[in-house]
């Protein structure tokens, strides 16, 4: 059974909002639902967006400190 959809959604939520990285994030969905994420572009995109993140994190840190 595929959860790609609502596993992408819970994933970037993780990530985006309580700053889980994307490997924690994947590795969490897989473990509560007993399946992986297998769309690989799904998978990207939450590594992106969680290198994104990350990026944007540090810029802001050194902007203000």
């Amino acid at each position: 059974m595929e959860f790609n959809r609502s596993g992408y959604l819970v994933c970037c939520y993780l990530i985006c909002k309580l700053g889980w990285s994307s490997h924690d994030a994947l590795n969490a969905f897989e473990n509560a639902r007993r399946s992986p994420i297998q769309r690989g572009s799904y998978i990207q995109s939450l590594h992106k967006t969680d290198s994104d993140r990350r990026a944007s994190s540090t810029l802001t840190t050194r902007l203000y400190n």
